[in-house]
Formats: C-alpha cells, structure tokens, sequence
C-alpha cells in the first residue's frame, strides 16, 4: 500500500511541491484497490492495478472538494474506477452481503 500512496503523491503535485491530497485521501484510494484486487482475483479476473488508482485520484483531482468531501466521493466512485469487469459492480458490505452500488 504504501507503493501506491507514494506513486499518488508523485503524480498529484502542487505547484509548490506538496502533494495535492491529504495522506488519508491516498491511503483510502489504496485500500480501496487492495479490497477490489482480492475480489477480482478470488473470480479469476484480472485485478485492478496503478493505473485504475492513479485514475481514481485523476478523478478526484478534477473536482474543488475539501478532504471529508473527497473521502465520500472515494466511496461513490469507486465502482467505476475499480471494478474492470461486469460481474464485479455489485458492492458488497463488510459483513459479505451483497448490495446495490
């Protein structure tokens, strides 16, 4: 995970050098990647990687949210950034049930 965290901070610069997430931004983007690769490769589906991340945070990126924001956005778009393949866009819960995205 921590892989992932510093490819975002590379990637997402501001002009004075700081990165333009917050720590808790990039390392929720990463858990998130995390849950979604166990998913796929538990269906033998080809997992999400850098690529999806970096897109999650390009997403992010677009938008003036402040970090509580972007932290709720994480959780809403992640089914479209993470989930390469049809039969994955199911959300489930942390309790295994499956629900609507």
């Amino acid at each position: 995970m921590a892989y992932l965290v510093q490819r975002g901070e590379e990637h997402f610069r501001k002009e004075d050098g700081s990165c333009l997430f917050e720590p808790a931004i990039l390392e929720q983007a990463a858990c998130q990647l995390y849950a979604e690769r166990g998913q796929a490769s538990a269906l033998g589906m080809k997992p999400p990687g850098q690529a999806e991340y970096l897109d999650l945070l390009r997403v992010l990126a677009r938008m003036n949210l402040s970090t509580a924001e972007q932290l709720q956005r994480l959780v809403d778009i992640q089914d479209f950034a993470l989930k390469k393949h049809p039969g994955m866009k199911q959300r489930q819960t942390l309790s295994g049930e499956v629900g609507e995205p």
